[in-house]
């Protein structure tokens, strides 16, 4: 209910069109697409993804819903590459030594 409201929040807002494609509480991961994303959209051409700002956004709802699990969000698709909507998705981070 409250990613719904969060969604339609960001719409209202100008924004973009935000959807849930995937939420998994147990691996306490989730994907996001959003679909003519403000920041993105001026970008697009660009060629590189350009997604700070709702990166950012998402990162800080997911670690409201998972806590304390420490997250990443990777930006996926992005209108600024080419790709004809932004995907952003969460996991946990992994804290691999090299």
């Amino acid at each position: 209910m409250l990613l719904k409201f969060l969604a339609c929040l960001a719409a209202s807002l100008g924004w973009g069109k935000f959807t849930l494609e995937e939420f998994d509480k147990e691996t306490r991961g989730l994907k996001v697409r959003a679909e003519d994303s403000f920041e993105c959209r001026i970008a697009e051409g660009v060629g590189e993804a350009r997604g700070y700002f709702i990166r950012g956004c998402i990162l800080g709802v997911a670690t409201e819903i998972f806590q304390p699990e420490n997250l990443t969000v990777e930006e996926t698709k992005c209108i600024a590459k080419g790709d004809p909507y932004c995907e952003y998705q969460v996991k946990p981070k992994t804290n691999k030594l090299r």
